[in-house]
């Protein structure tokens, strides 16, 4: 076996010491990323700790601007450090640095080539597809492509071996990633829907509190030709809401508030934690609920009534997490409304002390970033 490739059996993104080596699927890197837009403090102390997943996500973050100042040489000096601990992601972002010259002192292809190469050796897809982009732009040749995917293709069989060997010996982060490989989530794998499921509930069961809230929330939908079976979903929510997860802190709010005969009183509690757990969905709603008071949604005592020191809060939140899961679940504007709304509180003094100004900077922020009813605001603030 070529040692580049031996690589993809040390591959330790995201994983504790001591536990099992083997590459995230998208699915876990995009919910990672979102994991550390929600809580940057907790990120960052996590990076300065050597967390190789918490280095790359600071550095995406910095190189996107989404939650920090963009800052090329921020990243770079990120990525280098997860590199080094075999962060696939972070060599094919230090290719992208040095193959548009950001953050670095010039372009250099040949590194940036290079860089794609041990990333895909690593078992990352997008590095394939750079060099693809290098190929169409006359930077590289067809076999610099051909010897990529080739590599990409080994190194994701050999995952696949792997997890599957731990997931014979009850590893349930290694169910879990089978899981999401044969449900779609994977760039080379087949989707089945079988394999999918019954990966999802031995996660589950082995206590895997993401593939609990996934194979909960599918018994309270009946989705992937399962029956609907509120039972089973709700001891699977359960278990997974006692685990910290937050999205199955705003399932149970839904399990509860969306029955025959709403329980109101638990929907609340739940969606209270969700929110406090930095579930989007549910800071939304709470956020909006705190500013228009509980007839807003239903007269029932046990939801929020006016309180606009914690809709302010609540919108704060939102103006400063932009998450995947957030633009998919609350539409990709979300956080430029929540300036405008906290523009409109600085306005009337409404959970914050009156500032015309900064209410003005907040318009402004959302305003260049083209939203059109914090430009409208602005103007009549002149």
């Amino acid at each position: 076996m070529k040692k580049s490739l031996f690589l993809c059996f040390i591959f330790l993104e995201g994983f504790l010491i001591g536990t099992p080596a083997y590459a995230q699927s998208e699915q876990e890197r995009y919910e990672a990323y979102d994991r550390c837009q929600v809580d940057v403090r907790a990120c960052q102390q996590a990076a300065e700790h050597g967390d190789a997943e918490a280095q790359y996500n600071l550095g995406k973050m910095y190189y996107t601007g989404e939650g920090l100042p963009q800052n090329f040489q921020k990243a770079k000096i990120l990525w280098e450090e997860s590199s080094k601990k075999g962060s696939a992601q972070s060599l094919n972002g230090l290719g992208l640095l040095y193959y548009t010259g950001k953050g670095v002192q010039g372009k250099n292809v040949k590194l940036a080539k290079e860089l794609f190469h041990k990333a895909a050796q690593l078992g990352e897809f997008k590095a394939v597809l750079n060099i693809k982009v290098m190929l169409e732009n006359n930077f590289a040749e067809y076999d610099d492509l051909k010897n990529a995917d080739e590599e990409f293709r080994h190194c994701h069989e050999i995952n696949k071996t792997k997890l599957e060997n731990f997931s014979n010996n009850g590893n349930a982060d290694a169910s879990y990633q089978l899981a999401l490989m044969y449900g779609g989530y994977d760039k080379i794998q087949e989707y089945d829907q079988k394999k999918y499921i019954y990966y999802l509930k031995k996660a589950a069961q082995e206590g895997n509190a993401d593939a609990q809230y996934k194979i909960g929330y599918i018994y309270f939908r009946g989705t992937n030709n399962v029956k609907v079976d509120r039972d089973k979903a709700l001891k699977y929510l359960i278990e997974s809401d006692k685990q910290g997860n937050s999205n199955a802190s705003y399932a149970l709010f839904e399990y509860y508030q969306y029955q025959h005969e709403p329980d109101s009183l638990r929907s609340s509690k739940y969606l209270e934690k969700a929110a406090e757990r930095h579930n989007l969905q549910a800071v939304y709603k709470m956020a909006y609920f705190y500013y228009h008071g509980n007839d807003s949604y239903n007269s029932n005592e046990s939801f929020p009534k006016i309180d606009f020191k914690k809709s302010f809060h609540y919108y704060q939140v939102l103006s400063t997490t932009l998450t995947n899961r957030g633009i998919y679940n609350l539409g990709k504007d979300y956080q430029l409304d929540a300036m405008y709304q906290l523009g409109v509180m600085y306005e009337n003094g409404q959970g914050a002390n009156k500032s015309i100004q900064k209410a003005r900077n907040m318009f402004k922020v959302s305003c260049d970033k083209g939203y059109k009813k914090s430009c409208d605001e602005l103007s009549h603030l002149k």
